[in-house]
């Protein structure tokens, strides 16, 4: 991660809930209040060194109903395979690295219906 946006004190959680089909917003837990931290929306992303959600990639482990858990990476193009039919997810970032990719913002927008919320652990330095 770019160590001038981030360093381990900023270690924290983002909870995402979704109101809309868009992922448009997002409330902060911990995070200090600098530019580009504060707010997110897909479609204007800042893609500055300060922006929170510039260099993620993610290892996702979901939930479903029965409380049966399986783990997804982006490695595994688990973007398009998640089982969301009859299932309510909750979504734990495990591990961020490397690069956010746009398909990123599609999915969390696709889990609306599912009343899924997704916690975002930004753990630096890795």
């Amino acid at each position: 991660m770019n160590n001038r946006a981030f360093s381990r004190d900023d270690s924290a959680a983002l909870i995402y809930r979704f109101n809309d089909t868009r992922l448009n917003s997002v409330s902060f837990a911990g995070l200090p209040q600098r530019a580009g931290y504060r707010h997110y929306d897909c479609d204007s992303c800042c893609a500055t060194d300060l922006c929170a959600f510039r260099e993620l990639t993610v290892l996702l482990r979901t939930e479903d109903v029965l409380g049966i858990e399986r783990e997804w990476c982006h490695s595994q193009q688990w973007f398009g395979e998640l089982p969301l039919s009859g299932r309510r997810l909750r979504l734990l970032v495990l591990q961020c690295s490397v690069l956010l990719e746009p398909d990123l913002g599609d999915l969390l927008s696709g889990l609306s219906g599912c009343g899924a919320e997704v916690t975002v652990s930004l753990l630096t330095g890795m």
